[in-house]
């Protein structure tokens, strides 16, 4: 709400930085108190939203990580950090690794042959890394690298000196690779609360199989539910996305 009303404080600060100068009345007949602006009304920021901010201010991820949400999925798909990898590669295995990161830049080259390779620069929980990805993968995974992510990537290492350099093999976006053991969230909401802002996040969710059922109890005690339309990729970062929602008690996922 801050933020979405930045423009409105900022242009009302500098009138009354202007009148105070001029020493002129406003409208209601002081010298100074002015009337304090209406503020607009604004949706509040989802935890992947706070983060991409928080990032883009500081230039790191401070107060948590956007793959955070996604821990349990990360396990079973037997996902190690960056720096485990480079403890990993300095120990003679070159992999290769699954890692996962939320992208931070690409930078595309054309090789001295005419081939097409980018590094790819991402985030997780240990840190920044860089990643090369050379021409046949990245060929492959054509369209999954714009968008924010984030990915899920099986990488190799080649120690060279004491730098350890990794490339791709496979790039996926993780969302695709969690959602085939998500089938249904069921959303159990207060028959007395609207989910102000649930049809903008499910605009903005990709398709996919998964179902979303909101459920709440009726005047009568009855428990309702509804089956919303439309089949949505389910993820820990869509729920998390909905879980911020106001007027929602749990999400549940099936």
């Amino acid at each position: 709400r801050v933020v979405a009303n930045t423009n409105r404080l900022v242009q009302f600060n500098a009138s009354v930085a202007a009148e105070r100068e001029s020493r002129q009345q406003n409208l209601f007949g002081d010298d100074g108190d002015a009337r304090d602006p209406e503020p607009v009304e604004a949706m509040p920021w989802t935890p992947a939203d706070a983060l991409k901010a928080e990032a883009e201010a500081i230039g790191f991820y401070l107060s948590a990580h956007p793959l955070e949400a996604y821990d349990g999925e990360l396990t079973r798909l037997r996902v190690v950090t960056h720096a485990d990898a480079l403890n990993l590669a300095r120990e003679h295995d070159t992999g290769p690794f699954r890692l996962a990161g939320v992208p931070v830049a690409r930078r595309e080259r054309t090789s001295a042959k005419g081939n097409r390779y980018a590094f790819l620069e991402l985030s997780d929980r240990s840190g920044h890394y860089e990643i090369v990805v050379f021409s046949d993968t990245l060929d492959a995974c054509a369209g999954k690298l714009e968008g924010p992510g984030p990915f899920f990537l099986e990488v190799d290492g080649r120690v060279d000196g004491e730098n350890v350099r990794f490339s791709a093999r496979r790039i996926s976006r993780l969302d695709e690779m969690v959602s085939k053991s998500l089938t249904a969230f069921v959303l159990h909401v207060d028959a007395s609360e609207s989910l102000v802002g649930l049809q903008q996040v499910l605009d903005n969710a990709d398709p996919g199989g998964g179902r979303i059922t909101l459920s709440y109890a009726a005047l009568s005690g009855k428990v309702v539910d509804i089956v919303l339309p439309g089949k949505f990729t389910l993820s820990p970062g869509l729920k998390a996305q909905i879980e911020a929602l106001p007027g929602l008690r749990s999400v549940e996922a099936a």
